[in-house]
């Protein structure tokens, strides 16, 4: 595996070269494995662990083991604690969700400020093929089926060819010790049960599931660029920049598409546009039919929908 590492991120993340990078380390095997491997291959790095404070001692026992992991390895650690609970209660959201926002609200403030310029996370294959069935099983489109994607803005995932036997091997191999998380033995979250439950089926019908869900993705990923591409046009023939930056778009030209109303879904999207049921009746509603999004507002105005965004409306009134 080190080997097979050593190419990949040779051949995909050459630019990382004389960068400043963390590592995310809970101190489980996978990022254990990640910090091994960088260390093996001369990649200097910065480790960064978050305490959520949720597991009792085993949350201090984490950050202990991994402030002695960044002793052995010879690089600096970086630990940050939350309430998680806290914040949850605060912001009405699931612990999962809370932790994840504190996380990566670290990680970016971090990047931010100028301190780093990537976080490298652990995410392996068998993480993507839970994440694809996940959003597969709750509905969903083209994105949703693509897995984890290899790089999102900062973040940078260097492990998602590898399997998650290969990197039990490896760490066997090398003698290296993790902490254990036993909330993973758990079904009650999905994730857990499509990992203990589903893959196991999955890759018993198919040993060579893993090798299948890569070239599947592959293909996903061209027929998504595709279908990008044919957005970016369609963008092009019906949007117009106005110099209040505002943004009109022809809804006769609109209807000229092959499919108008998933080619307007997907170019408000990323103007925080989701909601697909919003969406579909606007180019037969009635003029002064307004939706919302968080930064985002959109009104149709007889022939055209003017897009602005909310606090510009708002100045104008």
């Amino acid at each position: 595996m080190l080997e097979d590492f050593k190419q990949h991120f040779k051949e995909r993340f050459d630019y990382l070269n004389n960068k400043q990078l963390l590592i995310a380390v809970s101190g489980g095997i996978d990022s254990v494995v990640l910090c091994y491997l960088c260390k093996m291959c001369e990649i200097p790095f910065t480790m960064a662990h978050c305490n959520f404070h949720l597991r009792a001692e085993d949350s201090i026992e984490d950050q202990v083991f991994v402030e002695h992991l960044a002793k052995r390895l010879g690089v600096d650690v970086l630990v940050k604690e939350f309430d998680t609970e806290t914040y949850a209660n605060n912001n009405k959201v699931s612990i999962q969700i809370a932790a994840r926002e504190l996380r990566y609200n670290w990680f970016e403030s971090l990047v931010v400020e100028g301190k780093y310029d990537y976080l490298l996370t652990a995410h392996h294959l068998d993480d993507s093929i839970e994440t694809f069935l996940i959003n597969f099983s709750r509905g969903t489109g083209v994105e949703g089926l693509l897995g984890i994607p290899e790089v999102n803005d900062y973040i940078v995932r260097p492990l998602l060819i590898f399997t998650r036997d290969e990197i039990n091997q490896f760490a066997l191999e090398h003698n290296i010790q993790w902490r254990e998380d036993y909330t993973n033995a758990q079904t009650k979250y999905l994730r857990n049960k499509f990992r203990k439950l589903v893959v196991p089926i999955l890759k018993e019908i198919n040993p060579q599931f893993s090798n299948s869900f890569l070239d599947t993705i592959s293909n996903l990923s061209d027929t998504n660029q595709l279908a990008k591409d044919a957005i970016d046009f369609a963008f092009s023939r019906v949007a117009r920049y106005q110099e209040d930056g505002s943004i009109i778009f022809l809804i006769d030209e609109i209807k000229k598409l092959s499919s108008p109303k998933a080619y307007l879904y997907e170019m408000l999207k990323p103007f925080g546009f989701t909601a697909w049921k919003d969406i579909i009746h606007l180019l037969e509603a009635k003029s002064g039919k307004v939706i919302y999004a968080k930064e985002y507002i959109l009104l149709k105005d007889r022939s055209v929908f003017v897009l602005q965004k909310r606090t510009e409306l708002e100045k104008n009134k």
